[in-house]
Parts: C-alpha cells; sequence; structure tokens
C-alpha cells in the first residue's frame, strides 16, 4: 500500500493525520461494553478464549455462537477475536474496530488516487469516510467488525484490478475474494463489484481476472450450503415482500448517507406487502430513475456510474436474502465507498469551477464529527443504545424487548418487565420477550409466573435453549426435580455444555441420586474443568455416596485449579474428618486460615452429621476450653446435648449462647425448638420472633417451620397458615412444608387448596407417605374413588399403613372390589396393635364381606 501513498512530505503528513485522526475520533468508545448479538457470538463464546481453538473455526460453523440456530461460516472474523482476547482480553475490541476503520480509510483514499481523482479530493473523501456517522456502528458494535473487514478486502481487490498489469495480479484478487468470504457470505460482491468495472471501463477482455474469485465462491456456496440453503430456503418472509420492502429501503438508505441525523440500531421501518404502497411506488420510480442515469451517463461520467453501481451491488445480498432486521446501518459499511466515490466526483467537479467551496466543506465535516462523537456516546452501554432506537422508533417492538434484557442484565428486573411488556404490546409473538420477563420474574422468586413466561416463549419457540434452562432453573428451585430435568434434557440433547451438564448434575445431588450427580458433574468438569462449583458438587456428591476416598480425591484435584480456596479446603477437611483422618483434617482447616476454635466447630458438625453425638462433644468440649464465650460453639454444644436428650441442660447452653452473641439468631430459634417440644408456646413464639428479627429477609425457613408448628400448638390455624407460606416462600423445595399446609388447609375445609398442595408436596418428594396418605384420604372424601386408591396403594411403609388399609377397603368397596377391600381389612388386622379400638369394627366389616361372598357363591 506504501507505493500508493507516494508523495510530498505534507502529503504524507496529511495521510498520517488522517490516520490519527480517525482513531482519535472513536477513542470514546474503547470502554464501551459488548451489545446485542456480542454476548452470543463473543462473550459467552468460551471457544474465542483459546487462540488454539483457530483452526477449528475453519471446519466448524457452530463456532461462530454459542446458539446453535445463530451457526455461521465467519472463520476470519473468529480469528480476529480469538487474537483480541489472546492479546488483551475482552478490553481491546473497540481499539481494534477503531484502527480496521482507520485502514479502511486510508485504502479507500489509495482507491480515489488510483481511480485519478486529485490528491485533494482523494484526502477529503477519504476524510468524509472516516467522520461520517454511518461508520459509527461497525465501529462500536463489535459484530459487525465483518463489514469493516469486508469492505477493506473489497478495497484491497480494486486496489489490486486498478494496478498496472504484471503477473500474480488473478492470484492477488482471488486472494482478496477468499479473505472477504471467510469474513462475511457478502464478500461474494466482490465479484459483480469488479464485474462491473470492467463493464464500464470497457476492459471486458480482461474477464480471466474472474475465473479464480468466481471458483473461491463457488466453493464457498457449496461448502455452506446448509446454511445458505436455510436462509433462502426456509425465509423469515416471503420474496415478494422481502423485494417490496428492500426497494423502499433503498431510498432510506439514500437518506441515511445524505442526511445521517436520525440513525437507530433498529429504525422504524415496516414490511411492504403490496405493489400498491405509495413508498414502494415512489422509491420504485427513484432506483429505476437512478439506474437509467448511472448508466446513461457510463462513459462521460464513469466515476459517478461505477460510484452508484457500487452501492446498489454492495446491497444486493440484503435485497435477496429475507433477513429479521429489515434495515441497519452497518449494511451501509460496504456501500460508503461507492456513495463516496460518487461524492468524490462532484468535489472534483466543483474543484474545477471554483475554490470557494472549501469552508463549506470544513463546517460539513466539523458537523459530521460532532454527530459521529454524540452516537458514539450513544452506544456506550446497552441502555443508551435501546433508548435512542426507541426515540427514533417508538413503533418498533425489537428494541423495547431489548431494552428490557439490558436492565435485566443490569439486575433491575421489574424494568425489565416493563420495558418488555411495551415490546410485547406491539407484537407479542416475540419470544425473546416472554423469555426476557419470566427470567425477572425467575430473579425475583415469583415462580408461577416465571413458569407461565417460559412456557409462552417455548410455545413460540420451541428451540429457544435458554428458556429450556431457566424453566428446569425454576422447577429445581421449587423442588419440582423430575421437571427440572426434563426441561435440562432439551439443552443436553442440542447443546451440550459444561453448564447444562452441572445443572444436571446438582438436580439429581438434590434427589439424593448421588451416583448420577457423579456423572454428570464429571462430564461438566471434562469439558470446563476451571469450574469451581462442579468441582465441589462433585465432592458432595461422592461424600454423599459415602465414596468419602474418592471425594478426598476430588477435592485434590479441584484445589489443583483453586490453591487454597477456603470452600474446598473446608470441605475436604469435612471428607477426611469423616474417615477419621482427624490430624490430616486439623492441618487442611489450618490451610484455611481459621482458628482453632472455628475448626473444632467445624469437626464437631462434621461428626454430629454423622451420627457421632460424643465425638462431636469432645471437639466443642476442645473449642471451648480455647474460647469459653464463644457464641456459636455453646450453641452447637446445645445441638449435641439435645439429641442426647438432655433438654434442660441444652436450653440453658442456648441461652449462654445468646449471652455470648447477642445476634446468633440460630441460639434464639433453638431455644424457641426446646420451648415448642415443652408445649410453652408462648415462650416459643417470642424466641422464635427474636429470631427472625435477627435473620435476613424476615426470617429464615426452618424460623418460620418452628413458628408454624407453635400457631398450631396454640389452635391457631390462620397464623399457621401465613407461617408456612412464608418458609415456603423460602424454601420451595422442601415438600414436607407442603403437605403440612394442605392438611391446614383441608382442617378448614378449603379442599382443593389442600389436594394442590399434597400434589405439589409428592411432586417435590414422591417418596413422602405422609402426603401420599393425606392425598389418598382427601380424594376418598370427595368421592374420587380410583384416585383414592391408587394413592393410598403407594403407602407401604412408615406410621400411616395401617391407617391406609382402612381408607383402602373403603375406596375399593365404593368401586365394588370387594375382594381387594376385604384384603385390605386382613392387613389391617394383621399389623393393628391389640388395643386399637376399631379392631372390633374392622372384624365385623370383616365378617359381613364373607358373608356377602358367600350369598355370591351360592346365588351363581
Amino acid at each position: 500500500m506504501m507505493r500508493y501513498l507516494a508523495g510530498g512530505r505534507s502529503h504524507r503528513w496529511g495521510c498520517t493525520a488522517l490516520l490519527v485522526g480517525t482513531v482519535v475520533l472513536f477513542a470514546n468508545t474503547f470502554d464501551n461494553g459488548f451489545v446485542y448479538d456480542d454476548s452470543h457470538s463473543i462473550a459467552d463464546n468460551e471457544r474465542l478464549r483459546d487462540w488454539q481453538q483457530i483452526p477449528s473455526f475453519f471446519v466448524d460453523p457452530g463456532a461462530f455462537s454459542v446458539m446453535p440456530e445463530a451457526r455461521m461460516y465467519r472463520p476470519l472474523l473468529l480469528t480476529t477475536y480469538a487474537i483480541n482476547y489472546a492479546i488483551d482480553g475482552a478490553a481491546g475490541f473497540h481499539v481494534v474496530n477503531a484502527i480496521l476503520h482507520a485502514v479502511v480509510v486510508l485504502l479507500f483514499y489509495c482507491v480515489m488516487r488510483r481511480f485519478g481523482f486529485s490528491d485533494h479530493v482523494s484526502l477529503m473523501s477519504a476524510l468524509l469516510f472516516a467522520v461520517h456517522p454511518i461508520v459509527t456502528e461497525p465501529v462500536n458494535y463489535v459484530s459487525s467488525r465483518s463489514s469493516s473487514l469486508v469492505t477493506l478486502s473489497m478495497l484491497g481487490a480494486m486496489l489490486t484490478l486498478l494496478a498496472p498489469a504484471r503477473a500474480g495480479q488473478a492470484y492477488r484478487l482471488t486472494g482478496w475474494t477468499l479473505l472477504a468470504v471467510l469474513t462475511k457470505a457478502t464478500g461474494v460482491i466482490i465479484i459483480p463489484i469488479v464485474g462491473w468495472h470492467l463493464l464500464l471501463s470497457g476492459q471486458r477482455h480482461r474477464w480471466q481476472l474472474l475465473v479464480g474469485p468466481t471458483i473461491v465462491v463457488v466453493m464457498y456456496v457449496v461448502g455452506t450450503a446448509s446454511i445458505i440453503g436455510k436462509a433462502i430456503g426456509s425465509p423469515v418472509r416471503d420474496h415478494v415482500s422481502q423485494w417490496l420492502t428492500q426497494v423502499k429501503a433503498l431510498s432510506f438508505y439514500l437518506q441515511s448517507m445524505v442526511m445521517p441525523t436520525h440513525l437507530s440500531i433498529e429504525p422504524q421501518f415496516s414490511i411492504s406487502a403490496s405493489v400498491a404502497d405509495a413508498t414502494v411506488l415512489v422509491a420504485t420510480v427513484f432506483c429505476f430513475s437512478g439506474l437509467v442515469l448511472f448508466w446513461r451517463h457510463r462513459r462521460g461520467a464513469q466515476h459517478l456510474a461505477f460510484g452508484g453501481g457500487w452501492v446498489l451491488l454492495a446491497l444486493a445480498p440484503t435485497l435477496v436474502v429475507p433477513l429479521n432486521v429489515l434495515v441497519n446501518e452497518h449494511r451501509l459499511y460496504p456501500a460508503l465507498p461507492g456513495f463516496l466515490l460518487c461524492a468524490g466526483w462532484f468535489l472534483e467537479k466543483m474543484r474545477q469551477r471554483t475554490s470557494r467551496y472549501g469552508p463549506w466543506f470544513f463546517a460539513g465535516v466539523v458537523l459530521l464529527v460532532l454527530l459521529t462523537w454524540q452516537r458514539n456516546q450513544v452506544w456506550a452501554s446497552p441502555i443508551s443504545i435501546w433508548e435512542a432506537a426507541i426515540e427514533q422508533g417508538p413503533q418498533m417492538a425489537r428494541p423495547h424487548v431489548n431494552l428490557g434484557k439490558a436492565h435485566l442484565e443490569q439486575e433491575r428486573f421489574e424494568e425489565a418487565i416493563r420495558f418488555t411488556r411495551r415490546g410485547l404490546d406491539l407484537n407479542p409473538a416475540l419470544a425473546r420477550g416472554h423469555y426476557n420477563i419470566a427470567t425477572a420474574y425467575l430473579h425475583l422468586a415469583r415462580h408461577e409466573q416465571a413458569i407461565a413466561g417460559f412456557q409462552r416463549a417455548l410455545e413460540l419457540d420451541p428451540a429457544l435453549l435458554e428458556a429450556w434452562n431457566n424453566l428446569g432453573n425454576v422447577y429445581k428451585e421449587m423442588g419440582r426435580y423430575a421437571e427440572a430435568l426434563d426441561a435440562y434434557r432439551q439443552v443436553v440433547h442440542a447443546r451440550p455444555s459444561g453448564a447444562i451438564y452441572h445443572n444436571l448434575g446438582s438436580t439429581y445431588l438434590a434427589t439424593a441420586d448421588y451416583d448420577s450427580a457423579a456423572h454428570y458433574f464429571d462430564l461438566s468438569l471434562t469439558l470446563q474443568p476451571d469450574r469451581r462449583e462442579t468441582h465441589i458438587g462433585m465432592a458432595r456428591s461422592l461424600r454423599q455416596a459415602e465414596q468419602l476416598q474418592a471425594s478426598a480425591k476430588a477435592l485434590n484435584r479441584a484445589l489443583g485449579h483453586f490453591p487454597n480456596n477456603g470452600e474446598l479446603l473446608e470441605l475436604l477437611a469435612q471428607s477426611q474428618a469423616a474417615l477419621n483422618l482427624h490430624e490430616q483434617a486439623l492441618a487442611t482447616y489450618g490451610r484455611s486460615g481459621r482458628t482453632m476454635a472455628e475448626v473444632r466447630l467445624r469437626l464437631g458438625k462434621v461428626a454430629l452429621s454423622r451420627g457421632d453425638i460424643q465425638r462431636a462433644e469432645d471437639h466443642y468440649t476442645a473449642g471451648l476450653g480455647i474460647a469459653p464465650d464463644d457464641g456459636p460453639l455453646l450453641n452447637a454444644m446445645g445441638e449435641a446435648t439435645l439429641l442426647s436428650g438432655s433438654r434442660e441442660e441444652a436450653l440453658v447452653l442456648f441461652r449462654r449462647a445468646a449471652r455470648a452473641d447477642p445476634t446468633l439468631s440460630v441460639a434464639f430459634r433453638n431455644i424457641g425448638l426446646v420451648y415448642l417440644r415443652s408445649q410453652r408456646y408462648v415462650d416459643a413464639e417470642a424466641a422464635l420472633d427474636r429470631a427472625r428479627s435477627l435473620e435476613d429477609e424476615g426470617g429464615r425457613s426452618k424460623t418460620w417451620e418452628l413458628l408454624a408448628h407453635v400457631y398450631e400448638g396454640q389452635a391457631d390455624r390462620t397464623r399457621a397458615m401465613v407461617a408456612y407460606e412464608q418458609a415456603i416462600r423460602r424454601t420451595p423445595e422442601r415438600a414436607t412444608l407442603h403437605h403440612n399446609l394442605g392438611v391446614l388447609h383441608e382442617q378448614v375445609g378449603a379442599r382443593a387448596q389442600a389436594e394442590k398442595l399434597f400434589r405439589a408436596a409428592l411432586s417435590r418428594d414422591p417418596n413422602l407417605v405422609e402426603a401420599r396418605h393425606s392425598l389418598g384420604h382427601l380424594l376418598l372424601v370427595l368421592g374420587r374413588y380410583d384416585e383414592a386408591a391408587e394413592q393410598i396403594e403407594g403407602v407401604t411403609t412408615g406410621p400411616h399403613v395401617v391407617d391406609a388399609q382402612i381408607n383402602l377397603a373403603s375406596a375399593y368397596l365404593q368401586l365394588g372390589r370387594a375382594k381387594e377391600a376385604a384384603a385390605a381389612l386382613d392387613r389391617f388386622l394383621q399389623n393393628a396393635s391389640a388395643d386399637d379400638e376399631r379392631r372390633p369394627r374392622v372384624r365385623k366389616q370383616r365378617l359381613q364381606l364373607q358373608s356377602t361372598s358367600v350369598d355370591d357363591e351360592t346365588i351363581h
């Protein structure tokens, strides 16, 4: 390129100033973040963070995005991203974009000179390219780097074409074409642009220059046929509407290049479906007139004709292939050289006639600089860019939805819901909008609304994997583990990843299926070995499965990735303590920086969790020898003492703990527990209220559960139900809470709500016999005998087995199944205690059934 920059010192200084000035103009973009599609193609794309993945970009279109439906073949673009990450992490993307734009500007200057324009006009045209507000999107929007790279390739190809004919020219032209299509599919426009120039300049005899580029394009089209075929064969709109809309878009694009004052990432623009549309008719006449004008002046105004053709050819791919976004700014970047070539032709004519246009040109450049600088500020954050888009296009639904997403990412959940709803009011069919709202509800713990939102999103777009994943997250938080697993499986079948395997593992861990949990955690670590939470899940799964040696080994492996991590060290010490390796456990705890009193407290808790009360008390005693007034240690000793059956002695220890640390809520909760067991309900309520006042968010689930028991003891069902509801809100996955609340609802006659709660309990824990027994009895009362029998048949263990046989017999009798009813009564008589008051009544009923059976046989 340097030979095209040859000239005097002042000329070289001008080019340097142009290059540096272009970068400086965009200096206020360097700290901008990722927006819009940058999230799935760059920010969340782990493959870009490993430069060794670069060869895979050239063979796997799936590398483009974490979203399978967004797969594209753009290996050169991805390579620039990977190099960005390797050099400066996520910080340098906008710097590279600004430098790329400056290089494109310099190449355009060289092309203008090669076309025979004066140095003065060439520099002026390049300056307009540098500062034109249209270029702000490709510079600020990292995903639009593809437009800059394609334009760079186009200009490189033109420099090659305009150079004096010599050996290797065809190869260089082929090379530029290859770089273009490896960046973006629109790189194929190099061929028609080169062909248009050869036609206008009377060089049709040089057609052989197009052979190599054509071969490259054909190979590209064949290699990416599945991607291109989907875009053309399954378009987002019919081709008639596409053509009519894009003809109208040409007028819009021309206006944007001439008067770039109302730019937007998604302008106010609608689909045109009829040739009778006045806007389409005007645009058609305008475009046809332009084509006629260019053709008639193809000889006398060759540069003007070529520039106009360049604009049309650069926009041609979007005329043919229907895209989701109707119009946007970055599509104009490759067309801008053609537009400015036309502008250069006019400047050259003006320069030849007058020298007074300089001040006007300078004023225009200053205005463009101010508009560009201002537009850069709009791109400073996703919120500002979508607010500006809404200002320019208030009736466009997607900007409202994307503004909602931006607020969602900032954890402004109510704002996210509000703005997204505005978008859905304009277009209720936007699956992403329902997904945004549902995700906000998930973070606000409004689970039922979140489920409804995700289900609606999936009705509209069953392939929206993020919705499946988050639906699984809601079900998991609610303790509906089977449904959570079903949702996660939808994701893992389509897009296996470390994150989704982790979700499966953690769900299986919650259901106590430790082998399955360990399996999925292992799969997750295979893909993401540096995921700390997965190492922790793996260790806990193995430990719960009593594979203590394997758990310790997994934790040592994790510490290789996260040396001296406190949580991992504590888990390792717990595993060592469970293996009776107490000296090793003490040493491991010592590495975590904890005091010896804290170490003894934790070792005692490990022993207590394994039922070794004596060892736990030994650890607590050793700890209290070091810190005799330590509140947590006193409380822990009280818990061990309570488990030993010494209620009064435990109460003394809990009180000492509360005096030693008046903010220790668990001590007050344990005081309330002791009073509850002693049926001292007023004292229990006072202690539990104190505990609740010390806890975050108005009290923990366990405190509310104990308060519910207190209110039940006081026969205050209303307050008991409120307390259970508070406990469920905090831990919706606990099946027992749903069952207990259902019992209260049944007692007050709210049978429909009781049934819902019993079923909610069973969805969380299908083995909760109490819930199955309660549901069976309720269904029996409601006269739904088939359902009642089905539920009661599942009560095979626990204290309800005897009662269940009477209920089961009643259901069978109502269904006319006398033999099965008799068998159920026999089971009751076999298992009921000798002093059970129901035995005489059941024995009488059994004899009646036997008599009826004999009569039936006689009649037969």
